[in-house]
């Protein structure tokens, strides 16, 4: 019976070794899933932080953008005004008043840009016609002109 006894011993003290065991185990794995709960949620406290910050940050992004455009419609507004009115008042000016306004530069619509100038140049350089004709009879009457001995 005292070896029964002792045996029962035994294997009551490996029995509480193993539930101390089995219970530290459930407490690290209790302390584990415990931490990974809190990192979880820290997680989601720091996506919810940035998620705020990235839409304030998209929102003030859209203001400055609308801000931006409504300018421009008013610049474009503006724009369109001053067109409207500058047509208007090319239509009352008579080909004289533009060809003035053209000269002095007040009508901002109707000043000569470098390449209309060079253009304009060009034309009134340009022999007329009937200078052409008389030119080439000229040519022509000149016997030097078509005879090879006399342009040597």
């Amino acid at each position: 019976m005292i070896s029964f006894k002792k045996n029962l011993r035994q294997i009551n003290g490996i029995s509480e070794n193993y539930n101390l065991q089995i219970i530290n185990f459930s407490t690290k794995r209790c302390g584990r899933i415990a931490q990974e709960k809190q990192a979880r949620e820290q997680l989601k406290h720091d996506r919810l932080a940035y998620l705020q910050t990235n839409a304030s940050r998209r929102a003030a992004d859209i203001a400055e953008r609308k801000a931006a455009i409504a300018e421009k419609a008013g610049q474009a507004e503006q724009l369109e005004c001053k067109i409207a009115a500058e047509t208007v008042l090319c239509d009352l000016m008579t080909d004289e008043e533009k060809a003035v306004s053209r000269m002095v530069g007040t009508f901002d619509n109707l000043i000569l840009t470098d390449e209309e100038i060079s253009q304009e140049r060009k034309h009134l350089d340009a022999p007329t016609p009937e200078e052409v004709a008389r030119q080439r009879k000229l040519r022509r009457s000149d016997v030097s002109f078509y005879s090879p001995v006399a342009k040597r």
